[in-house]
C-alpha cells in the first residue's frame, strides 16, 4: 500500500511539471522581435547562379524544405545557402532532416529561414534510452527511482 502512495505521488509531481512543457509552442505565436528554431525536411536540392553585382555571380544552393514543426507545420519553402547565410557549410542531402534558424523579415508575417543544423532528436533519444536501461540492467529498482531522480531534476531546472 505504501508503495501505491509512493508510485501516485511520482505520477503526481512528474504530471505537474510534464503537462506544461507539453503544450504547444510554436513560431506563429511568439512574439515578432524574436527568431525561432523549427525542424524541416529536405524535399530538394538545386543549384543555382546568383548576380551579386554586374560583373559577379555567384554559386549557391536552393534547399527546398516542409517544415515539420512550429506554426510553419506543412509548409513548403525555399532556402538559399551561400557563405552568409550558411557559415558552417552544412550540405545537407534529401531526406535530411534539419533545424532551420527563423528570424523576422522586414514585412509583417515574413520570415528569414537559415540553416542551423542537423536534427539530431532520434540520436539523442535513442542515448537516454540506452542509458536508462542500462541504469535499470545495472541496478535494478534502485536503477529506477535514480532515473525518476534525474528525470524530475531536469524537469525543474528546465
Amino acid at each position: 500500500m505504501n508503495l501505491l502512495r509512493l508510485i501516485a505521488r511520482w505520477m503526481g509531481v512528474v504530471a505537474l511539471f510534464v503537462v506544461p512543457l507539453c503544450l504547444p509552442f510554436s513560431a506563429a505565436a511568439q512574439d515578432r522581435t524574436e527568431g525561432a528554431y523549427e525542424r524541416a525536411e529536405v524535399l530538394r536540392v538545386e543549384s543555382q547562379t546568383q548576380q551579386v553585382n554586374s560583373s559577379t555571380t555567384q554559386q549557391v544552393r536552393a534547399y527546398h524544405v516542409r517544415f515539420l514543426s512550429g506554426g510553419l507545420r506543412g509548409q513548403e519553402h525555399t532556402i538559399f545557402d551561400d557563405v552568409g547565410t550558411n557559415p558552417y557549410q552544412i550540405r545537407p542531402e534529401v531526406g535530411s532532416k534539419i533545424v532551420v534558424s527563423l528570424q523576422p523579415g522586414a514585412a509583417d508575417q515574413q520570415w528569414n529561414f537559415y540553416i542551423e543544423s542537423f536534427d539530431r532528436r532520434a540520436a539523442l533519444i535513442a542515448l537516454v534510452v540506452v542509458f536508462v536501461l542500462m541504469l535499470v540492467l545495472l541496478a535494478g529498482w534502485q536503477g529506477v527511482k535514480v532515473a525518476a531522480s534525474i528525470g524530475i531534476s531536469l524537469l525543474l531546472i528546465a
